[in-house]
């Protein structure tokens, strides 16, 4: 400690000393010679900073590492590898990093850490590397990677592509879904935004999907790049299994009646489908909804064509167990003596998932869980007592038209 002290004295008494010595210069000397030793300053500077580059440059040539520099933009283009980069860099594992950076964009997500440091180093293949964010006085950044001149042929073929590759593949599993819009400013044609976009981060997800787990994990298993959704089929065209037959010498009122039908046919409709089969490959998911399954043309519904035939029966406990991730935020409560009744009921009774939704939507400041749950309760009790009458009723009348 007092040797810090005696260091910041030295120092102290040195910057007085220099003080002094320029204003007696300034007050002593002449205007002529206070130039001269201006010039002599600037110029024995200029001469330390020529050093200091022939310094730089036999560094550079003896030194044994080699470095690649890697713009954000190159020539006024965007260079994809320095983000194909940036992205492989922020992927590296955190456990061992000494400066971190966090970051929760969104209120319901969690809070994402990342690396926040100017160097990371990097090993591949046995070759040690190091990559250094620079950033210029214009304020463009470029990512300098460093490495041994011995690993030059290892870095420059496999590894920087290695690194492009897979910040490529890390950027498009991170990519969102966005959705797109016209622009409505009119001056779109002069910026050439024509479209504007925001995230698509629904809540709801085909996990979240009230419906049995094993239905719903074999429809997850089939691969698709697309989608292709056709809702009530029975309602959108006649495919009711009774071809409609043309009569050639119909009056004019009968052509005039076709005209007010439905441009879309089974025929066209097959046609379309078998179009997509053989220009898509193995790239496309073809989904077609129903409440009447057995109202359907054979040729539309039949294996082949419609590879699966999904049925999606009435609540069971299993979805229900989804319903209340969803609404009520429970999870793992098999041992509820609520979960328990509601268990049973089900095996009973016959009810929808929006009903059941519907019952567990009704929580508010009233209504506690435990409230929504003896909500959904009675009304499953009471959708019971209602198909027994329903059954009972049904059985009267059958007895009676066999002995009536």
């Amino acid at each position: 400690m007092m040797m810090m002290g005696d260091t910041f004295g030295t120092i102290g008494s040195s910057m007085a000393s220099l003080f002094f010595i320029w204003a007696t210069v300034q007050q002593i000397f002449p205007n002529h010679l206070k130039i001269a030793i201006k010039d002599f300053l600037l110029s024995s500077f200029q001469q330390f900073c020529f050093a200091q580059r022939v310094s730089d440059y036999f560094t550079n040539l003896f030194s044994p590492y080699v470095d690649i520099n890697f713009p954000e933009s190159d020539e006024y283009r965007l260079n994809h590898a320095f983000s194909a980069i940036e992205t492989y860099l922020e992927s590296k594992a955190t456990d061992k990093s000494k400066h971190l950076k966090g970051s929760q964009l969104k209120e319901n997500k969690g809070l994402v850490l990342k690396r926040d440091e100017v160097k990371i180093r990097d090993e591949y293949k046995g070759a040690n590397v190091w990559w250094e964010i620079v950033t210029a006085s214009d304020e463009e950044r470029s990512y300098k990677l460093t490495f041994h001149h011995r690993a030059r042929s290892l870095i420059t073929d496999l590894y920087v592509p290695y690194v492009v590759q897979e910040g490529k593949l890390i950027k498009a599993k991170k990519q969102q879904t966005r959705l797109f819009t016209n622009n409505p400013s009119s001056q779109w044609i002069l910026s050439h935004n024509m479209w504007r976009s925001i995230e698509f981060d629904h809540p709801a997800s085909f996990e979240t999907l009230a419906m049995d787990p094993e239905k719903k994990e074999e429809i997850m298993t089939t691969s698709s790049k697309s989608i292709v959704v056709i809702e009530d089929i029975d309602c959108s065209v006649d495919l009711t299994g009774n071809r409609i037959k043309k009569d050639r010498n119909s009056t004019e009122r009968n052509r005039e009646q076709d005209k007010d039908e439905s441009a879309v046919t089974l025929s066209g409709l097959l046609n379309f489908i078998d179009g997509i089969w053989s220009a898509c490959g193995q790239e496309r998911i073809v989904v077609f909804t129903t409440n009447h399954l057995e109202k359907l043309d054979p040729a539309l519904i039949r294996r082949g064509r419609m590879d699966m035939h999904i049925e999606l029966s009435y609540c069971t406990y299993e979805a229900f167990k989804i319903l209340a991730k969803n609404y009520l935020d429970l999870d793992d409560h098999d041992d509820d003596p609520l979960f328990k009744n509601i268990k049973s009921l089900l095996k009973e009774t016959k009810i929808s998932p929006a009903d059941v939704a519907e019952n567990l939507m009704t929580r508010n400041h009233r209504i506690d869980v435990d409230g929504s749950l003896n909500n959904l309760i009675k009304a499953l009790e009471e959708k019971k007592s209602s198909q027994s009458q329903h059954d009972e009723d049904k059985k009267k009348r059958n007895k009676f038209r066999l002995f009536g």
